[in-house]
């Protein structure tokens, strides 16, 4: 008898009016747990990566249909839905682990907001006295729109015997 797939099925043996029969259970016992990718790096907040478990039996058989849970170990950077879709939530690390029975894989994700866009608040000012201050504001922004806090802006000037800036915009 060789075991096909998960389920019960009744082996008999027939000689002349005689019969026996023998009830086979297949029923696969998970011995790996494999998640993929193994490392993601998302660059935007609201970014999602679909992350995959794969529960394996001793062959090295997947067992179709195995209970796979998903946790993450940091919510305030990366989310993870019940099917092992990973949300980007700030910047961070945090590990995604996907447990079938007492087994356990994991996946490391990395958020890293990449700027997109900078936007400068006012856009544009007028001084009407010498040593007259305005200042200005920087918005630097990922792929997604979300404004990346604590991003580094530097400042410079097209004319300095005009007007000045300072490192913080003023």
């Amino acid at each position: 008898v060789t075991a096909v797939a998960d389920g019960t099925a009744t082996i008999t043996a027939t000689s002349g009016s005689l019969t026996a029969t023998s009830v086979i259970t297949v029923a696969q016992v998970a011995s790996a747990v494999e998640v993929s990718p193994s490392t993601s790096t998302l660059s935007s907040v609201g970014e999602t990566v679909a992350l995959t478990a794969t529960v394996k039996d001793a062959n090295g058989e997947t067992i179709s249909g195995a209970t796979v849970e998903w946790a993450t170990s940091d919510d305030s950077v990366a989310t993870v839905s019940s099917a092992g879709l990973v949300t980007a939530v700030a910047d961070g690390t945090a590990t995604i682990t996907a447990t079938s029975g007492s087994l356990t894989a994991t996946s490391a994700i990395t958020v890293t907001q990449v700027a997109s866009t900078i936007e400068v608040s006012p856009s544009t000012s007028t001084l009407t006295s010498l040593g007259a201050t305005v200042a200005l504001t920087a918005t630097v922004n990922d792929a997604g729109g979300t404004a990346i806090s604590g991003a580094t802006v530097t400042w410079e000037t097209s004319d300095a015997a005009v007007a000045t800036v300072s490192s913080a915009g003023l």
